[in-house]
């Protein structure tokens, strides 16, 4: 298979880039469930992914029990390397399941509920500080398209949750190639609305070089708006 149709069939499957960049990562090798843990998804849909991959030509196997190990054919490596570079960037999925493992003094809860004036709102992750009853609160969501109606949609949930009792949304935009370009405009429209609101709003981008460094700043942040003691 020619590198452009690779390219198209990576580019369409995130999923795919995701556990072909573990397996890559990885050097000697990685296993199924070990994927399927690091991604946060179910083995049979990593599972599919690996048979994807084998059909590809592009990973080797070996068995070592019932354990079957992934790795990237060595001469193939500049392949996938030059395609990840183009394609790669990290799934919904992969950053809340790193989100949901909360800092020290924090509980994360995933797809919460916050009641707005005119709706309920199912939200990522909501962060708290406390045990029975939350002292401090702080909403996440994550992004992974900034289209206008994106845009449109996480204003008008921050206008009707207006005064919640929450400390402060935190808004996670996905670098893809084309979010980062509407994040400006993301800001712009959050600047316009941010005086109708009485909780901190923050935005932050998930590079796809190193999303988990950016994931942890923004855990970070979560921390100190929240003001954990750190241990």
């Amino acid at each position: 298979m020619e590198d452009e149709q690779l390219y198209m069939v990576f580019s369409s499957s995130p999923l795919l880039t995701e556990a072909t960049k573990l397996i890559l990562e990885s050097g000697q090798g990685i296993g199924l469930v070990q994927i399927a843990s690091r991604l946060h998804k179910k083995p049979p849909t990593v599972h599919r992914a690996l048979q994807k991959l084998h059909s590809l030509n592009l990973v080797a196997t070996s068995r070592e029990g019932r354990t079957i190990t992934y790795r990237i054919f060595p001469n193939r490596k500049d392949v996938v390397k030059n395609i990840l570079a183009k394609v790669y960037h990290p799934t919904e999925s992969f950053v809340i399941g790193e989100l949901i493992n909360a800092p020290l003094g924090v509980t994360a809860a995933k797809e919460s509920s916050i009641k707005g004036f005119s709706f309920n709102h199912i939200i990522d992750i909501v962060y708290s500080k406390g045990q029975d009853i939350p002292t401090s609160r702080v909403a996440v969501e994550v992004l992974t398209r900034l289209d206008r109606q994106t845009i449109l949609s996480t204003i008008g949930k921050l206008v009707d949750i207006g005064a919640a009792k929450i400390d402060a949304f935190l808004i996670l935009v996905v670098e893809n190639g084309e979010t980062c370009l509407s994040f400006t405009n993301l800001e712009r429209a959050l600047s316009a609305v941010k005086p109708k609101i009485d909780f901190t709003v923050a935005t932050f981008l998930i590079e796809k070089k190193t999303p988990l460094i950016s994931i942890k700043k923004a855990k970070d942040w979560v921390v100190s708006t929240l003001k954990v003691d750190k241990e």
